[in-house]
């Protein structure tokens, strides 16, 4: 999920990674960016090499960015949802979106139908998290193929924990279940509280590290919690 005091822009920026340099692509011509800030929220779909974009406009459908040939194109029905943040399943070609929609505040959209589906929630979330009040995207599930789960942080209190939600055998129709990882009783660091305007995409998983990392202000420090010992 982005943000920006002027809304942004509405063109996918290609930064090479050796020079630095960034390049804008083609500008999404379906939905008119929020002009309070609010810019959508995107993930990258390594099935068809696309960027899938929910605009923050309520009744926007959701748009895919094809990389290749640098064009846009609406999919599926518009949702009653403004900026939202999204992930991506690779086992299910699926996108959880969090950010107020349905009674849970999350859904499901299914990539190869343009569907929408609302399942049902079991769980308590800890550490002030609350879906339906998301309204900007400010907590961004990230996914752990280890878990089978979307773990997320965006913690005002219990700032040791970190929430999952673990995806049932459909998660179109399945009972997600929301849980917390262990802390350690040898932990001694804690993060700090959330900043204010939220995380967003500041907690990430690293499949390369088998952990999560937060950085949760720009003047402090990366905080790191590991899953395993290796």
């Amino acid at each position: 999920c982005a943000w920006g005091a002027n809304g942004g822009t509405g063109k996918p920026i290609v930064i090479n990674e050796v020079s630095g340099e960034a390049t804008f692509k083609a500008e999404n011509p379906f939905a008119a960016l929020a002009a309070g800030g609010d810019t959508g929220g995107g993930c990258y779909d390594p099935l068809r090499n696309c960027v899938w974009w929910l605009p923050p406009r309520n009744g926007s459908a959701m748009t895919k960015y094809d990389i290749a040939s640098n064009t846009w194109s609406e999919v599926g029905a518009g949702v009653a949802s403004s900026s939202a943040a999204l992930c991506y399943l690779p086992d299910d070609d699926c996108i959880l979106v969090v950010g107020t929609l349905g009674a849970n505040g999350f859904a499901v959209f299914d990539c190869a139908t343009g569907t929408w589906h609302y399942p049902a929630i079991t769980g308590v979330f800890v550490g002030g998290i609350n879906l339906s009040v998301y309204t900007y995207g400010a907590v961004s599930p990230t996914w752990v193929p280890g878990l089978s789960a979307a773990a997320m942080w965006d913690n005002s209190s219990n700032t040791a924990s970190i929430n999952i939600m673990t995806k049932p055998a459909n998660p179109r129709s399945g009972v997600w279940v929301v849980s917390q990882l262990p802390v350690s009783g040898l932990n001694v660091v804690a993060p700090s509280a959330r900043t204010p305007n939220g995380t967003y995409g500041r907690f990430q998983y690293s499949p390369n590290l088998d952990g999560f990392l937060l950085l949760n202000a720009v003047d402090q420090d990366l905080y790191f919690y590991a899953l395993s010992a290796a």
